[in-house]
């Protein structure tokens, strides 16, 4: 297999040779440049593929048969024209009907994704009123935590004039 680069390298030349790319169709190696496809054997040294290339850009740009091709080994299919008239439904296999089948499941398919999206999302607001209670229930705290602290203080302070009344 022939070095594309090693090939540009040695073409560098011509013009646009930059352009030149390789590709294996059908099991052969088709170079493409200036617009031209030049196919070579596979197995051809690099000597051989410079030689083609060279010939084609040299060539004028008209379709050629390979030689040893029988003259009237090929012939031209008629050009057809298609152009329907109408909106006539020409279909035999249905696939009219089909495709309404196929949004008709899609259609059902997105009412669920969003049925269950809804249902997620209650889910969701549940939780965040479950959140705002836990919350409700911190804000309680420094009351409840005053509460105790006043009850304290009375205590304390009730001892402390049992003990001081006491010894009077």
């Amino acid at each position: 297999m022939a070095d594309l680069a090693a090939i540009k390298a040695r073409l560098a030349g011509i013009p646009g040779i930059d352009g030149l790319s390789m590709q294996i169709l059908a099991g052969r190696h088709n170079y493409t440049l200036a617009g031209k496809i030049i196919g070579v054997d596979p197995a051809a040294p690099q000597a051989e593929i410079e030689t083609a290339i060279r010939a084609a850009l040299g060539s004028p740009a008209v379709a050629q048969m390979p030689a040893g091709t029988p003259a009237g080994s090929t012939t031209l299919l008629p050009t057809v024209s298609l152009q329907l008239t109408g909106s006539q439904d020409m279909s035999i296999t249905g696939a009219g009907g089909a495709g309404l089948s196929l949004r008709a499941l899609i259609e059902k398919r997105k009412a669920k994704i969003q049925a269950d999206l809804e249902g997620h999302m209650k889910a969701i607001e549940a939780e965040f009123d479950a959140q705002d209670q836990v919350v409700a229930g911190v804000g309680a705290l420094p009351a409840k935590i005053k509460s105790e602290t006043d009850n304290l203080a009375a205590n304390i302070g009730q001892f402390v004039n049992d003990i001081l009344g006491e010894g009077k």
